[in-house]
């Protein structure tokens, strides 16, 4: 099982992103795992997802976008 570890990712508004990254971002290519409008990386799907992804060997990132789940900002600052 990879490692999972948590990130903060700055946008381009100054906001920080929350993230969850599964296994390294040195090991080669990295699965980038974004939610629809009314979602967050913390939904079953999306940690399933991960999950599968990254025991197979690749390295994944789930992020929540400005606004939803842990990331700060308003949701509108995504359109």
């Amino acid at each position: 099982m990879s490692t999972v570890r948590s990130l903060r990712i700055p946008s381009r508004r100054a906001r920080l992103l929350a993230a969850r990254l599964h296994g390294s971002l040195q090991s080669g290519p990295v699965v980038v795992i974004a939610h629809g409008m009314l979602s967050h990386k913390g939904s079953p799907r999306h940690r399933l997802s991960a999950q599968l992804l990254s025991s197979l060997g690749l390295s994944v990132v789930r992020f929540d976008f400005a606004g939803r789940g842990a990331s700060e900002g308003d949701s509108r600052d995504i359109t």
